[in-house]
């Protein structure tokens, strides 16, 4: 090791489509925080309105 540290897997597919990471993410954050669309908004550095636009496009 060069003393750099790993990064824990996530779980995501990086192969697919930066629309479907993004959603993923935001499905995966979403159960850690109880679905409080706040602590979610507040964890991307997004304002609480973008998020809830992007669940409302998105999924």
């Amino acid at each position: 090791m060069s003393g750099r540290k790993r990064k824990k897997d996530t779980g995501l597919n990086l192969d697919q489509p930066l629309e479907d990471i993004e959603r993923d993410i935001i499905t995966i954050l979403l159960k850690q925080e109880n679905h409080n669309q706040s602590k979610v908004a507040k964890r991307l550095g997004i304002s609480r309105s973008t998020l809830w636009r992007k669940l409302k496009n998105d999924l």
